[in-house]
């Protein structure tokens, strides 16, 4: 996948519900996919962590987080609980929509640290790969901010 495409619609389960990404579409925001490797580990705890911290500056760009691993439903429930993050976590146990988004690590068995930013009308406009964990949402927010002012 490449920026400027359209995202591939799929839908996984998650600890709100099922998500199907073509029904968080076309609202006014964007959505910010980030995959990452696995629930309760240091980076991963960093990286979600921030994004829990940052929220308001990612939602103030009108912008969804949803994290994504092969983590199961109920791991996540447990890491959202112990961190009280305020987002909802997708849980790719095959690795199916990681291989899709080219955030696989099959010697792993788990998701690359890659993350899509979708536009409302589902284009893929901004990939990020090989931050630092701590650094991801800043990466993210400065874009968002860039494009929000490009918009209007």
């Amino acid at each position: 996948m490449k920026e400027g495409e359209t995202c591939p619609d799929f839908s996984l389960p998650s600890t709100e519900g099922e998500f199907r990404l073509s029904e968080k579409l076309g609202k006014n925001r964007y959505i910010v996919l980030y995959f990452y490797p696995r629930d309760d580990t240091p980076g991963c705890t960093a990286e979600a962590c921030s994004f829990r911290d940052n929220m308001g500056v990612v939602s103030r760009y009108g912008a969804e987080v949803y994290g994504i691993s092969t983590d199961g439903v109920e791991r996540h429930r447990k890491f959202i609980s112990k961190h009280n993050l305020t987002f909802p976590l997708l849980s790719d146990r095959k690795g199916e929509v990681a291989r899709l988004f080219d955030a696989y690590n099959s010697m792993f068995r788990t998701a690359k640290r890659k993350t899509f930013i979708i536009s409302p009308a589902g284009k893929i406009v901004k990939i990020i790969e090989g931050v630092k964990p701590e650094e991801h949402v800043k990466l993210v927010a400065e874009f968002l901010e860039k494009e929000s002012q490009r918009v209007t």
